[in-house]
């Protein structure tokens, strides 16, 4: 193989086959790479890397209904405080970040987001899966009004922020 690549970057071959790649410049090896950018398709390679070894222990962790159970009704009670703090927020303090921090003109604060159109994203994230849980699951007591309440308060606060993107997303 470092034949032919060698064949290919000189275009010399000799008596016994191309030089071997220690003889060839650094110029003449980054041209025979497949990749026009060898240094960002190693970073992509690693991160790809990184999500495949997250996605297996997620896999690990979530093996069993329980957890993964468990794993809903933590995000859709995440959702539901987040989502409380930002109307509440809204309501009292629009021009400020937790009521502390005033920010400039040109940003748009709804709830711990700098940007309105980030909060919807994070509502289109979690909105999902209170509803699908409502929907899908068997529910008992307590979790039933969690998921019942999680999907109206993260409802009214993905229209409230006002972001046309995120009403598009959540089907309005």
């Amino acid at each position: 193989l470092s034949g032919l690549v060698a064949e290919q970057v000189t275009g010399e071959v000799g008596a016994i086959g191309a030089p071997p790649p220690e003889a060839l410049s650094m110029e003449q090896l980054r041209l025979a790479t497949i990749s026009e950018a060898p240094h960002l398709t190693r970073a992509a390679a690693f991160k790809l890397f990184a999500f495949s070894l997250y996605f297996s222990a997620a896999l690990q962790v979530l093996r069993t209904s329980s957890r993964r159970r468990l794993t809903v009704q933590v995000l859709a009670g995440f959702g539901l405080m987040v989502a409380c703090l930002a109307i509440l927020q809204r309501l009292t303090s629009p021009r400020t970040l937790y009521w502390i921090r005033p920010v400039s003109d040109y940003v748009a604060p709804f709830g711990p987001f700098a940007n309105y159109n980030h909060f919807a994203g994070f509502v289109e994230l979690l909105f999902p899966l209170p509803l699908a849980s409502l929907l899908f699951w068997e529910q008992r007591g307590d979790s039933r009004l969690l998921f019942r309440l999680s999907t109206l308060v993260l409802f009214v606060a993905g229209i409230l922020s006002i972001s046309r993107g995120g009403l598009l997303a959540m089907g309005g």
